[in-house]
């Protein structure tokens, strides 16, 4: 016979325990935040590749021309 998870030492139930019929699973709002700040990293990363090839060329050619 399987025995049951025991509940927390402090007398609380888990959230599980309270409704086990509900998987416990993110909400859609959550998972809808999580998917837009990805988007907004991936956003920021390229633009900081894109601002970081830049200053890197000007600076490039700023020594070149610096060099004669």
């Amino acid at each position: 016979m399987a025995s049951r998870p025991r509940a927390p030492q402090d007398g609380s139930m888990s959230e599980h325990e309270l409704s086990p019929e509900v998987p416990a699973r993110p909400a859609d709002a959550h998972r809808t935040a999580g998917t837009v700040m990805k988007g907004v990293l991936v956003v920021a990363a390229v633009a900081a590749a894109i601002l970081l090839l830049y200053m890197v060329f000007f600076v490039g050619v700023f020594v070149m021309a610096g060099s004669r």
